[in-house]
């Protein structure tokens, strides 16, 4: 890696090393809203999302991110905190909406977002803590690692030349699979499978050879980039940081692998591979931290940071998804100034509390929704009172985006097909960031993010 020294954060707020290590190993509490009219609120408007949703139609589409899967997880959650009121029946025809999808149309891929691994979590969060649904969730488990050896070694053998972000990444990705596999580690079969996707992000931290040099091996090339408007843009290829594309998501699933006790050869030096060449690129604006959402190999080459730091405060790109990835690798690797990184990240959302944070939709995936879970799940963790607030004055925000004259009760303005049911993009997961907020557990939903 070229060094940049100009990229180099200095501490914005003074957090001791004593602070950041009693938020870090202090008993996780969820923290849910505690303004009771606010609560109220909530729970009006996520019932009245949910009954609209009731009437969502999935025949195209069985995926996490678009289709019934999605849709399970608010049910699961719904019935988690009301377990009498038989969401889990609603919930019910949503998996039979993907049992005849699959059944039909086969499975489109492994991949959490669009794929199996996202159908597993759509099983499990109906099934009451593994009681329900066992047989199905055995059945689609023996698919995916029966046909997972094959996909790795297939991405394996890329990485060279041909590596795609896709191959990688948490939304298609294997950092996405993996996250998947290790809610299932306590399994032996599904271990020893999860075993083979964290080597395979162990080798992706390393180097290749890329123009004449070497560079980090997950250097994408010009012609392998998702949107034909960065061929241009990246004549010589670059770097991806975001959670939802780029390097922070393997970040993520190898750090809460080690915290979950999962370890295999060389895990703990490619955690700190990956947080290091994020470290080097944060830098600062005002009071907030911020990364850029990709590097050029000629940014990377001539050690300088020419990009535009990305100011949207989204979970897909920006300081809260990138910010959460360093705070769990500072966790995994007790790395007191990527835990500060963590922390200056979310205080530095706070800061602009009065904004828009750059944001104008309220879905998940770059919009209010997914800020607000972030919020939620660091305020929870470090107990940081400037959070309080923040996360407050974020659900007012979701809240006032309702409309009853939409379809599903939210739109995105942002989208050619405004009115979403689904879960990335849409009002499922609006809702269910909502509802997320009156539980007085943390939710296991939000792995699907890989932030938990």
């Amino acid at each position: 890696m070229q060094s940049c020294t100009t990229c180099k954060l200095t501490p914005i707020y003074l957090t001791t090393k004593e602070e950041v290590q009693k938020m870090t190993t202090k008993k996780l509490q969820w923290q849910p809203i505690e303004s009771e009219q606010l609560r109220n609120e909530v729970e009006r408007t996520v019932r009245l999302t949910a009954e609209r949703l009731k009437e969502a139609t999935w025949e195209h589409d069985a995926s996490l991110a678009g289709g019934a899967a999605g849709l399970c997880l608010l049910y699961g959650a719904l019935d988690h905190l009301f377990p009498e009121e038989g969401w889990d029946l609603i919930g019910h025809q949503s998996l039979i909406a993907i049992q005849q999808r699959l059944q039909t149309a086969g499975v489109p891929n492994l991949s959490l977002w669009s794929g199996l691994s996202g159908t597993v979590l759509a099983v499990q969060a109906l099934s009451r803590g593994g009681e329900r649904y066992q047989k199905m969730q055995a059945s689609l488990l023996h698919s995916l690692l029966e046909q997972l050896p094959a996909h790795i070694e297939e991405a394996r053998s890329r990485i060279a030349n041909e590596l795609r972000i896709t191959d990688y990444d948490a939304v298609l990705g294997l950092a996405g699979i993996g996250r998947v596999l290790l809610a299932f580690a306590d399994r032996e079969e599904v271990r020893a499978a999860l075993h083979e996707v964290l080597s395979y992000l162990v080798t992706l931290s390393g180097e290749k050879e890329a123009h004449g040099t070497l560079v980090p091996a997950w250097h994408i090339h010009s012609h392998l980039h998702m949107r034909e408007d960065e061929f241009d843009r990246y004549p010589q290829g670059s770097f991806n940081l975001g959670l939802s594309h780029g390097i922070a998501g393997p970040l993520a699933t190898l750090s809460l692998a080690l915290l979950q006790g999962v370890e295999i050869p060389g895990q703990r030096e490619a955690i700190q591979r990956f947080g290091a060449w994020i470290e080097h690129y944060q830098t600062r604006e005002g009071n907030a931290l911020l990364w850029p959402g990709r590097v050029s190999f000629e940014s990377w080459q001539s050690g300088h940071c020419a990009e535009k730091v990305h100011t949207p405060y989204s979970w897909c790109y920006g300081a809260p998804g990138i910010g959460r990835a360093m705070w769990l690798a500072g966790k995994a690797l007790d790395h007191t100034d990527w835990k500060e990184a963590g922390i200056a990240a979310y205080l530095g959302v706070a800061d602009r509390i009065d904004s828009q944070w750059d944001l104008c939709t309220p879905n998940i995936c770059h919009g209010w929704g997914g800020l607000l879970h972030l919020v939620q799940r660091m305020y929870a963790e470090t107990g940081l009172a400037e959070l309080a607030p923040c996360r407050d004055e974020l659900a007012r925000r979701v809240l006032d985006s309702f409309s009853e004259q939409h379809p599903y009760g939210f739109n995105d303005p942002a989208s050619t097909t405004q009115h979403k049911p689904e879960l990335l993009e849409g009002a499922s997961g609006v809702a269910l960031t909502l509802l997320s907020l009156l539980a007085e557990d943390a939710p296991e939903w939000d792995m699907a993010l890989l932030i938990s």
